[in-house]
């Protein structure tokens, strides 16, 4: 009645620059809940909910360092940047702390159905929320350049 937000964790490489081999059950089971998020996103709304998909970046779990050891014999790509992910620092949980925090405040009530990543979006979130309102495609998991396969003239 009076309204909440939901906020669901995704990732495994959906938002990269790259798509790993060996984890293909995890990273569509990602896919399919972002997927999912954007769809009941608009029945939510009318409800007063917002719900929205936070990528928290490479965080150090049991996952990870299950990946570490296996090693790329058994786990391929995926473990090399798991290990490179793991000395350089990884991202940190704080990160998808504070995008979850924002995305939970009055001032993100009109962001809804939306896939964002917590180690680059929060800044340019805040900054344009007015803009992701209005935009049909901006964070989305399937369009992310705000155009949607509109016809060439």
């Amino acid at each position: 009645r009076h309204g909440g937000a939901i906020v669901v964790f995704s990732g495994a490489g959906l938002g990269g620059n790259a798509s790993f081999g060996r984890i293909a059950a995890y990273s569509t089971a990602k896919a399919a809940l972002t997927h999912l998020v954007e769809a009941i996103a608009p029945e939510l709304r009318e409800r007063g909910v917002t719900m929205n998909a936070v990528a928290p970046g490479f965080v150090r779990s049991g996952m990870t360092e299950q990946a570490i050891r296996a090693g790329k014999k058994r786990l391929g790509d995926y473990a090399v940047q798991a290990r490179k992910f793991a000395r350089s620092g990884s991202v940190s949980p704080e990160l998808a702390a504070q995008l979850v925090e924002y995305l939970m405040t009055p001032e993100a009530r009109g962001i809804t159905g939306r896939f964002l990543s917590a180690r680059f979006d929060l800044e340019k979130v805040k900054a344009e929320h007015g803009k992701i309102q209005k935009s049909p495609s901006l964070y989305r998991m399937r369009r992310i350049d705000d155009v949607l396969f509109e016809p060439r003239s």
